[in-house]
């Protein structure tokens, strides 16, 4: 893996769920793996944002399962941290980073260890989660 990145489990049954039901996994300038999920390169990285690049598509039963997660960014915005990714519907907030976050993300790494669906977010998983589902935790990794 490289070594500025930004990991993401997604969510541990959702998973577990894409290999049950063998769907198309791509991981295109993103990795996939047992312990960190799915792993993003960090492009940029700033006091209050961060930029990676990378996509994520799981497809699965004919199409009705269509997960695109490209190029996911931290933000820190007036309601706290923030994850948006680009998926098929274009740009979208979709999770906020709930609890202490950092006061800047560009000094060391960081565990955001609370991590909740906005609706927009829970939309893109087909209606399986609520909007406030919580997630695995979303963990930054800079310069190791």
């Amino acid at each position: 893996m490289s070594a500025s990145r930004l990991e993401w489990g997604i969510r541990d049954t959702f998973l577990a769920y894409l290999d049950a039901v063998e769907a198309v996994v791509e991981a295109d300038g993103a990795e996939r793996s047992t312990d960190a999920g799915i792993a993003f390169p960090i492009a940029r990285i700033g006091q209050r944002e961060l930029e990676t690049t990378g996509r994520f598509r799981a497809r699965a039963h004919g199409g009705a399962l269509d997960l695109l997660i490209a190029e996911p960014a931290i933000v820190r915005d007036p309601d706290g941290w923030a994850m948006h990714w680009t998926s098929h519907q274009g740009r979208l907030l979709g999770a906020r980073l709930l609890g202490a976050g950092p006061e800047r993300l560009d000094i060391g790494s960081w565990d955001f260890g609370d991590v909740a669906l906005t609706a927009e977010g829970a939309a893109q998983f087909g209606g399986n989660y609520a909007p406030w589902t919580r997630m695995a935790p979303v963990r930054l990794l800079t310069g190791v």
